[in-house]
C-alpha cells in the first residue's frame, strides 16, 4: 500500500469496521452515508494523526454493514 497523509478526518459514516491492529493504529475501512464508501483510512493514536491507505491493483467493493476481524 501507499500511505497518503490526509489532515481532515474520514467523512462521517455508519456501517464501517473499527479494527484495532497494534497498540496504537485502527484501520477503519468502508461504510456509508448516502453513499457507500470502500475508502481505507487509518488512525495513529499516539498522534492521533488520520492517514488515507491507497493500494495498487484490485483493491475491495465498496461495502457497509460488513465484519472484520
Amino acid at each position: 500500500h501507499t500511505n497518503q497523509n490526509i489532515s481532515a478526518t474520514p467523512s462521517e459514516r455508519s456501517g464501517h469496521t473499527a479494527t484495532l491492529i497494534s497498540n496504537n493504529t485502527v484501520i477503519v475501512f468502508g461504510g456509508e452515508k448516502g453513499t457507500t464508501f470502500g475508502d481505507t483510512h487509518s488512525l495513529d493514536l499516539t498522534t492521533m494523526c488520520w492517514t488515507e491507505l491507497t493500494f495498487g491493483g484490485e483493491t475491495p467493493k465498496e461495502r457497509f454493514d460488513h465484519t472484520a476481524c
